[in-house]
Order: C-alpha cells, then structure tokens, then sequence
C-alpha cells in the first residue's frame, strides 16, 4: 500500500510539485530532533543538507540555512543562533543585540548587550 508521503516524494521526484520549506521550519527540525530525539548536530545538519539540496525542494533563504547549518556544528552554537547570525552578516545592519554571548562570541557577526531600559 502505498502512503500519502509516499505519493508526495513520488510527485516531488517526477517533477510534478516542488516543496516549499520555511526556514523557521529548519529550526524547528533542528530543535526537536536534538533536544527530544537526542540528534547530535553532524547528523542532524547531515540529514538537513540533504533535504535543503534535493531535487523538488525549494528552501528559503538557502544559502542562509547552509551557512547556519555550518556554524552549528563547527561552531557549537545553537542552530537559532547560527540562523540569526548569518541572516544579520547579509543584511544591511549586521548587528546582533543579545544576552547569548556566549554563542555569539563565536560566530562572524558583531553584537552587543541590550541597555537596561
């Protein structure tokens, strides 16, 4: 028998239909398959990279989540702060305001402490 998914990659590998994945969704994926599957960064930015570069995907901000997919595992970051860097480095402001020095110390993206208010 075959499955819904099944009839979808089926599509997909045809031509018929591309997927179209959010980047929030990666960091969602990312997230949960560390923290409740127990994933180790390699495999997961491993798995990651090859859905992001399969025929009949469409990611957005590609280029960003491959960056961000780098800096998690050789930088031992957070995948979210990996994302957040790398979308501030091409933006015309790239700067990160944060309490998370710790990660942001190790990625290329200039930032600084919020002011108290």
């Amino acid at each position: 028998m075959v499955t819904e998914v099944q009839q979808l990659t089926n599509r997909v590998d045809r031509g018929e239909v591309i997927l179209k994945i959010p980047s929030i969704v990666i960091a969602e994926c990312c997230w949960v398959l560390e923290s409740y599957y127990g994933y180790r960064p390699p495999a997961i930015a491993d798995a990651i990279r090859k859905i992001v570069n399969a025929k009949g995907i469409d990611t957005e901000e590609k280029n960003l989540v491959l960056v961000a997919l780098d800096d998690y595992v050789n930088e031992y970051v957070d995948y979210i702060d990996a994302f957040i860097a790398a979308k501030a480095q091409n933006s015309p402001h790239p700067h990160v305001t944060t309490w998370n020095e710790k990660h942001f110390k190790r990625l290329r993206v200039q930032h600084t402490k919020p002011h108290h208010v």
